[in-house]
């Protein structure tokens, strides 16, 4: 199997005992008798070379193995040896060793011999010289050695061909009452590397006495003038020395934790209308300057290829069954345009290195250095060379990286030892397909693989009952059985049983959770039984059993009659197909089914089934929307035509739903509504009625929408409540230039105190703009809006910190389809922002509802400002416009579109203002469809105008804002940030605008500190009589936002020239709160007994 397995070690990692990377200073030469290093890293000396000179050349470079830049050279002068010792010998216990070798001299056919030596001594001359010796024999024989202390050698054979690295692995054994074992193993370049032993066929096993291991001598003999050695490891573990290389890295993704898969293996073709694929050129069998041309689909494995990354962005083309590489003849001493592209060995590596271009139309161009020319494919016939190429001919150079191996069925658990566990299908067409198991000892920091099934697992739902590990899954070997693997030792090792059989096949749900109620387990699938292709296929079924019965056994399970997808749904297009039945114990008690609905058009509808009392049937009302606790088809914006997962949070009391959400069809030719490049998270506390918590994963590696929906996936999602977080691994396609659909890798990741993001408050975006270096960051608490800051810049004066600053020419900050999406079927929208405009004109924030038709726009038009909207793209455009005062000053806009009453609302500076118009909606919810244009703040979204001036806190909700809201949003955060945003410069008591008052208190009754004609609210006094008494009323104004961050008090005192004032002697009588800007105590303090009273009015900051 072809994969490469990104994982670290686990947490029970041994250690490396000696290692040197041989990063010695470049060109450094030792002569014979010289020596190289010093006592470090595990040695007890350097190395000493007797009979062979040494060079420090540049390192060698093995994909899967990580280098460090050089590499010694060491040179037959005579007979003698290379020889290092260790500081600790070696005790009871096993050891791996490994190594990089490389030769670049010609095979003579025989005689050529080179060794490894453990040898017993820490010093050459000391000791007995029993050892344990790796070698390599005769090359035409290519048979590798292995003898430990006298015994014979033990002979296999690994084929390499010199001149190209090899990577020397070795496994010894030492027995303190026994005979020892060694094992060795060469991988060839290009050769997948092992993470686990239980994958390795050694080459070769010795055993013989041998005891210690203290130091390590290396031989030549005459008939190899030299090799280059690197990436000398020893360590008591198999990934100390096989450590993780920069090599088929996947692309980094600011979500994912962990790759456990990433794919190897990749078709190139020509993006024609009848596509050729770049092939090898082996009709004499691989060989170095073969050419490499055009070719139709057959003979695939001369048209498969691996991409080698470095870190410096460029990569290597490798042939697949054999360590050659797309590379471009520079064998002149440079490259030209029409020069051929050939197959070629390691020899030359630097003209084998390309970068990869992605295009904005997903394609991708490969590009050569130094002079810049493409690889091209000068036509499009059978066998029509591959050239090197200028640029001008572009359609030449645009390639299709064509996925070959796909990561599929994903599921997350801790298991009953605590650890987590992670399953992936790995689906090659080289190979058989494989299940894989993966476990953390960690809590998800690091992975190994724990169990390669040789079935082909498809869709399994793993979970523990009484401390043993179950898995519900089919085999695509035989897809007409429901089966069942039981573990006692917590993945290890399975039995596998068989509960039912359905002669039409059987299809599982991807992943979704068994329920266990009132002592039953509960699973969903479906079965095929049912007319038509996929996916009315499928018809639902439960499983279930006795949690107290035999699970292994088929008699236990009782599983419902099929129930086929209604012939007329209630809900318009779908493909008549439902799949993926999620189990969850629903809020009336009973079992509820929730099954994902295929869909044509729209993709925001699923489907909720229930269990019959008896478990032998499934319940179903063809009703949209289906009311209350009933079953039928429901509103479900997360369904997206995708697959989804639920968990019920108990803390939370609520259901969570991770999902792809609904945005709309792709916008390609088709209209299948499968656009998968968002990964969100929903709650209900009904299964019936979701609010968006949180955008979870999203695509940041495409500006535009349309490549991104078309190649980009992270679907199928399993989670799991762990504590205050949630763990989750995702089916990915990311980057991949291909498809969504075929993931290209599997991934982990977590969110944690995932609890504080539950109940949202219907924030969707909040800019604050007050990061210097990241100016559009969004600060909601979603905090899922990627934005593009084109041109306009970051200014420190902003009304509250920072702001952005947008010269009504070319600037705008894009919000690349990120903030749209979650308006969809939103009843209201409302948005809150500063702006201080430098012109009359300029759009403040516009979205497109579907391909280039306006949907909602808040703009400043003419010294007025508009509202513009419609709900339906089919709808006339509505506008509103509000007068304006001025441009220059700082001004609070507050925008309101009330889709369900139709009405657009606006306030100024917090007061409502009257507009001109009215309003009249098709709906009553905003619809988005598939714009081609992404949401814009300070430009138009098709680029056509620009705003000039500044922008700051930039809100977005789908709801309605209290006046209260409004209030606390116009005055900002709180007093100091208020006066910073406005210039004050005399603190909080003092008078900027020399009024007479106070910073803080005017600002605290509603004025302005920084304008004289805006004093506040002022205090009002009267005396009234009650029941006889009277009294002395006093009624002052506060902020009425919960945050204001002031606090009000009274202090009375009897005698002004006392100086001394108390909190105390009144009565607060109560609080008025009419729903506006300000609340309104009253005060009472009692006239009888003194001859005059006198109070003051504090504000304070908290």
């Amino acid at each position: 199997m072809l994969i490469t397995v990104l994982l670290a070690t686990s947490s029970a990692r041994g250690s490396l005992l000696v290692h040197d990377n041989f990063n010695y200073a470049a060109n450094t030469v030792v002569a014979p008798g010289e020596t190289l290093g010093s006592a470090a890293d595990g040695f007890s000396n350097p190395w000493k070379f007797s009979g062979y000179s040494g060079e420090v050349v540049a390192g060698l470079e093995f994909p899967g193995v990580e280098s460090s830049g050089n590499a010694l050279k060491v040179c037959y002068e005579g007979a003698g040896y290379l020889f290092r010792g260790m500081a600790s010998s070696l005790s009871a216990g096993t050891y791996y060793m490994s190594m990089i070798f490389f030769r670049d001299d010609a095979d003579d056919g025989g005689g050529e011999n080179w060794r490894w030596e453990l040898r017993h001594a820490g010093s050459y001359a000391s000791g007995p010289i029993s050892s344990i010796k790796t070698s390599l024999g005769s090359t035409s024989g290519e048979q590798v050695n292995l003898q430990v202390a006298g015994d014979v050698f033990q002979v296999g054979v690994a084929t390499y061909k010199p001149g190209t690295p090899v990577f020397m692995l070795a496994k010894i054994a030492i027995d303190d009452f026994g005979a020892e074992t060694a094992s060795m193993k060469w991988y060839r370049f290009g050769e997948p590397l092992p993470v686990v032993e239980s994958g390795i066929v050694w080459d070769a096993t010795g055993i013989g006495e041998f005891t210690g291991g203290s130091g390590w001598n290396f031989v030549l003999n005459s008939n190899i003038p030299e090799i280059t050695i690197d990436e000398f490891r020893l360590g008591t573990e198999l990934s100390d020395v096989i450590p993780v290389s920069p090599l088929n890295l996947p692309p980094a993704h600011p979500s994912f934790q962990h790759v456990f898969n990433y794919t190897a293996h990749y078709q190139i073709y020509n993006d024609e209308s009848s596509p050729r694929y770049l092939t090898a050129d082996n009709a004499a069998g691989y060989a170095d300057g073969s050419p490499i041309k055009l070719s139709d689909a057959n003979g695939q494995l001369t048209q498969r290829w691996v991409l080698d990354a470095f870190p410096d962005g460029q990569s290597r083309i490798r042939s697949f069954n054999a360590p050659y590489f797309v590379r471009a003849n520079a064998e002149d001493g440079g490259w030209n345009s029409g020069d051929p592209v050939q197959l070629h060995s390691w020899m030359d590596w630097s003209s084998q290195k390309w970068t990869l271009i992605p295009q904005d139309d997903g394609h991708v161009s490969f590009k050569i250095a130094p002079n810049d020319f493409y690889m091209s494919a000068e036509a499009v016939s059978n066998d029509a060379p591959i050239e090197l190429d200028s640029w001008q001919d572009e359609s030449r150079q645009k390639w299709v990286l064509d996925i070959q191996d796909t990561i599929q069925s994903p599921y997350i658990l801790r298991a009953a030892d605590g650890n987590l566990l992670a399953f992936f299908r790995y689906s090659t067409p080289i190979a058989s397909n494989q299940g894989l198991l993966y476990t953390s000892l960690d809590d998800g920091r690091t992975w190994s693989l724990k169990t390669a099934f040789a079935q082909d697992i498809y869709g399994p739902t793993l979970f523990v009952l009484n401390n043993d590990l179950y898995m519900l899954y089919v085999s695509m070997e035989d897809n007409t059985k429901l089966q069942l693997k039981k573990s006692a030792d917590h993945g290890a090792s399975w039995s596998n049983h068989v509960l039912a059989e359905f002669p039409d096949g059987v299809e599982t749900s991807g992943g979704a959770d068994v329920l266990i109620k009132d002592g039953i387990l509960y699973y969903g699938f479906a079965d095929r039984g049912g007319p038509g292709g996929w996916p009315s296929q499928y018809r639902l079924r439960v499983a279930s059993c006795s949690v107290s019965s035999d699970l292994i056994s088929a008699s236990s399970w009782k599983v419902t009659a099929p129930l086929e997808f209604p012939s007329s749904p209630a809900v318009s297009g779908t493909r008549n197909g439902w799949l993926e039945a999620n189990c969850v114990a629903g809020p009336d008690g009973r079992v509820w089914v929730v099954a994902r609905v295929d869909k044509v058009s729209g993709g925001d509808v699923a489907a909720v089934l229930k269990v019959a009392a008896d478990r032998t049937a499934l319940e179903f009302n063809n009703q949209y929307p289906a009311p209350g606790n009933e079953t039928g088809f429901i509103y479900a914006p997360w369904a997206g035509s995708s697959k989804f997962h639920f968990v019920y949070d108990d803390v939370s009391s609520r259901y969570l739903v991770m999902c792809n959400p609904y945005l709309g069809a792709p916008p390609s030719s088709s209209s299948h509504p499968y656009v998968r490049n968002i990964l969100a998270l929903y709650e209900t506390t009904d299964l019936k009625n979701y609010q968006l918590v949180k955008t979870l994963v999203d695509d940041d590696s495409f500006e535009d929408w349309n490549q991104s929906s078309l190649r980009t996936g992270f679907q199928y999602p399993v989670f799991i409540i762990d504590g205050e977080s949630l763990k989750y691994v995702v089916r990915t396609a990311y980057r991949s230039f291909d498809n969504y659909h075929d993931a290209n890798m599997g991934t982990y990741h977590e969110l944690e105190n995932f609890r504080e993001y539950l109940s949202p408050d219907g924030e969707l975006a909040y800019y604050r703009f007050d990061a210097p270096n990241e100016p559009g960051l969004d600060s909601s608490k979603m905090k899922g809006n990627f934005s593009d800051v084109v041109g306009a810049e970051y200014a420190p004066n902003g009304k509250y910190g920072g702001c952005l600053l947008f010269d009504g020419v070319d600037d705008g900050l894009g919000l690349m389809h990120r903030v749209s999406p979650k308006l969809h079927r939103s009843k209201q929208v409302s948005v809150s922002v500063w702006i201080k405009n430098n012109t009359g004109s300029g759009p403040v924030f516009t979205s497109a509802i579907d391909g280039a038709f306006a949907g909602l726009a808040l703009q400043v038009l003419y010294g007025k400002l508009q509202m513009t909207a419609r709900s339906l793209s089919s709808d006339a455009l509505q506008a509103r416009e509000f007068a304006y005062p001025s441009t220059g000053q700082w001004h609070h806009v507050v925008a309101l579109w009330d889709f369900e009453n139709s009405t657009m609302r606006l306030w100024l500076d917090n007061v409502e203002q009257a507009g001109n118009g009215t309003v009249v909606f098709g709906s009553g919810e905003y619809t988005r469809g598939a714009p081609a244009y992404q949401d814009a703040i300070g430009r138009h979204f098709n680029g056509s105008q620009y705003f000039s001036g500044n922008i700051d806190e930039f809100h977005l909700y789908s709801r309605v804002l209290s006046g209260e809201e409004i209030s606390a949003l116009f005055y900002g955060p709180g007093y100091g940030e208020w006066a910073s945003g406005n210039g004050l410069s005399e603190g909080p008591y003092g008078d900027d605008d020399q009024d007479g008052l106070l910073n803080l208190y005017e600002y605290g009754l509603g004025g302005d500190p920084a304008n004289a004609a805006s004093r506040g609210l002022a205090p009002q006094a009267s005396v009234t009589k009650d029941r006889g008494t009277n009294w002395f009323c006093y009624v002052y104004s506060v902020l009425s936002a919960v945050d204001n961050g002031l606090f009000y008090s009274l202090e009375l005192t009897d005698d002004l020239a006392s100086g001394v004032w108390t909190n105390g002697g009144y009565i607060v009588a109560g609080t008025n709160a009419p729903g506006g800007a300000f609340n309104y105590v009253s005060n009472r303090v009692s006239a009888v007994d003194d001859d005059q009273k006198f109070i003051r009015l504090v504000i304070e900051q908290q």
